[in-house]
């Protein structure tokens, strides 16, 4: 066996509180078969003991320097909380609520006040568009499809100008 001798006394501890490793890859002090013993971990989720190089996230708040559950079982907590998390419905409730500045609530209360219909054409709404003002963000009322799409370009006056000249070409 290779022996390293040192000038003072060794702690068996790097600078970062790991346990040194010598040239052979084995830990101070300790006979070479725990060596194999020392690179497993169970997890306290699943249970089962991993390899920790692999199976285990690093962390700086754990003894060892690896997290306590393994990999697979925080990846599976992960992928709960985003299908929980991440839902349609919540997606457009965030969509309303930062484009907008609007609750679901509010967006009900619009529909009610115009009696489900269209603020333009009053034909009943089927799905609605939020019309807002892109100058100055202020919300207007609910709109179905064909207003809507109509209607975005009247906000631009450059454009507006340019089709009412178009139009009275062909006319």
């Amino acid at each position: 066996m290779h022996q390293i001798e040192f000038g003072s006394v060794c702690s068996g501890k790097s600078r970062t509180g790991r346990p040194a490793i010598d040239l052979l890859g084995q830990r101070f002090g300790r006979p070479p078969n725990t060596l194999e013993q020392d690179m497993q971990k169970q997890c306290t989720k699943c249970g089962e003991t991993k390899l920790l190089p692999d199976a285990f996230h690093l962390s700086s708040k754990s003894s060892d320097g690896h997290a306590s559950w393994c990999k697979a079982c925080v990846n599976s907590i992960r992928r709960e909380n985003r299908k929980r998390t991440y839902t349609t419905e919540n997606k457009q409730k965030w969509a309303i609520k930062t484009r907008y500045g609007l609750t679901p609530s509010d967006v009900q209360a619009m529909l009610e006040k115009q009696g489900g219909a269209c603020a333009i054409c009053v034909l009943p709404l089927t799905k609605h568009h939020i019309d807002h003002c892109h100058t100055t963000g202020k919300v207007r009322g609910l709109l179905c499809h064909r207003c809507n799409t109509r209607l975005g370009g009247l906000d631009d006056k450059q454009w507006r100008d340019a089709a009412f000249r178009y139009l009275g070409l062909q006319a």
